[in-house]
């Protein structure tokens, strides 16, 4: 019977334990009965940084979002307000950049043309002086513009420039279609419209428009619906922002001292970027062709542009044209005389990429030179003798990411680590669990590596999430019932000496 009754004791015990536990060691939530809500981490999107007024997040405590170089903010305001009841005002801006610029806009219906007809521009190149003409011949007309960004973005925004006394007093309705992987699957996409005045005394508006959701796209169509005949309207410039574009910035290690990043040549402002590479149109200095190739090396960590396909070609050409750029670049191509594979034998000269694959273009004649250039502004290659003094492409890989995404309350270790190959670690407060991807590496082509995870309030803690006072509770809890038991154990042995060994 005592020995039953003791081990009802040790059963008791084992409870106490076990409630010791869960006291000692919850978790602590944001609200405290008796005492005001403080708010939580309030999130970032991508490309963005948060700054906070004081150290402890209070009710009044001001949050101000700012981009990472070379990012546009889209926003309500670029502050946000911890409230009384531990949320956060507004939401938290969208950080997007530019990805239209040297891409090539056709007009696909026959009632537009270029205000100047002997231009070549027909490239995005954020001048809205160069813009094409359109005037309605029927009532209800509708005038189609198409861009190929020549890769997939994640679109958050675009924006139109509308210049004429038409535009100025009308109010032209604009579609959007877009098509992820093929111009013939476009889709119409619902957006949000904001439109405001040209600055000074210049007739139209700039029209920026926000899809309700983010939108994957490459292919764009543009159409402006006319209301009523003879409606002329000037459509003079397109901008189209995404905030999964790496900007040019992060082609560029900190520590690499090139130029004033304000000159306009700076190689920040001389970089285009298609899928994770960079292309640096470097024209300061001319020179021979070897040493345009060893300032590739040092300076950039690159190497000239090589292995152009069809796509990069338009894209270097169209970003060569935006930018004005009339001249030449050397590129990574040279001719090596080799053993001929025909019957005759004998010799026979052959343009290779410094890569080390073959040059698969017949137009190139040997005789002019043994080194590669690319001549804008119709983006032939052309050979050229290597003593030559010109400017350079150069291509080389991104080295780091931008700011990551961070949905509400959850941090990550380690910060200010953004270079590629860097893994951040994600974590919760005390009473949220981590929901997705606990780990986020920078990957080579400038992004990070699967999505960004959230907390969950109430769900399992994640292991960071432990407190000091949550450890000491544990620790205190086991050791208070590790000394019950022994306690209760000298009891069972002082009244049973004789059964000693068939308790131990």
């Amino acid at each position: 019977m005592e020995i039953c009754n003791s081990a009802k004791f040790v059963l008791s015990v084992w409870i106490l334990l076990n409630f010791s536990i869960s006291v000692f060691a919850a978790p602590s939530n944001n609200t405290t009965k008796g005492r005001l809500n403080v708010c939580g981490y309030p999130g970032n999107n991508a490309n963005s940084l948060t700054n906070f007024t004081g150290t402890w997040v209070n009710p009044g405590t001001v949050v101000t979002y700012a981009c990472d170089a070379g990012y546009q903010m889209f926003a309500k305001s670029e502050h946000r307000v911890c409230q009384h009841d531990g949320a956060w005002s507004s939401e938290a801006p969208i950080c997007a950049k530019s990805v239209s610029f040297g891409k090539k806009i056709n007009c696909t219906t026959p009632n537009c043309g270029l205000t100047d007809p002997t231009s070549l521009i027909t490239m995005v190149d954020d001048n809205d002086a160069t813009c094409f003409n359109v005037k309605s011949q029927v009532p209800d007309a509708t005038s189609n513009w198409r861009l190929d960004l020549l890769e997939e973005y994640e679109i958050r925004a675009f924006r139109f420039v509308l210049r004429g006394k038409a535009a100025q007093y009308v109010n032209p309705q604009i579609m959007l279609e877009i098509a992820e992987r093929s111009a013939r699957e476009l889709k119409h996409t619902e957006c949000t419209i904001r439109k405001e005045s040209l600055p000074g005394q210049a007739e139209g508006f700039v029209m920026t428009i926000l899809p309700n959701r983010p939108q994957w796209a490459r292919y764009v169509n543009i159409a402006i619906k006319h209301k009523q005949i003879d409606e002329e309207i000037s459509f003079c410039e397109t901008q189209i922002f995404a905030d999964n574009a790496p900007s040019t910035q992060q082609c560029f290690n900190p520590s690499t001292v090139v130029e004033d990043s304000t000159s306009t040549q700076s190689p920040e402002r001389n970089t285009v970027i298609n899928s994770g590479t960079c292309y640096v149109f470097n024209s300061k200095v001319e020179d021979e062709w070897s040493r345009k190739r060893e300032e590739c090396k040092t300076i950039f960590g690159g190497e000239l542009v090589h292995d152009v396909t069809d796509d990069i070609n338009q894209l270097l050409n169209g970003y060569a044209l935006a930018k004005g750029s009339m001249t030449t670049y050397w590129m990574g191509g040279y001719v090596d005389k080799r053993p001929s594979t025909s019957a005759k034998g004998g010799y026979e000269y052959v343009p290779f990429w410094t890569s080390g694959n073959r040059i698969n273009n017949k137009l190139l004649d040997v005789k002019q030179g043994h080194c590669l250039a690319f001549a804008a502004p119709k983006g032939i290659w052309m050979l050229f003798p290597c003593h030559y003094r010109t400017g350079s492409i150069c291509q080389s890989e991104i080295k780091r990411c931008g700011s990551p995404e961070l949905k509400e309350h959850v941090r990550m270790s380690p910060v200010w680590q953004n270079d590629i190959g860097v893994t951040i670690q994600h974590f919760c407060p005390d009473g949220y669990g981590l929901d997705g991807n606990e780990k986020r590496t920078c990957l080579k082509n400038g992004q990070w590596s699967g999505s960004p995870p959230i907390c969950v309030n109430g769900g399992v803690e994640s292991k960071f999430s432990w407190t000091t006072g949550s450890i000491i509770g544990v620790v205190a809890a086991v050791l208070l019932g590790l000394v019950l038991i022994v306690f209760v154990l000298v009891i069972i042995l002082k009244k049973h000496p004789g059964d000693r060994k068939s308790v131990v």
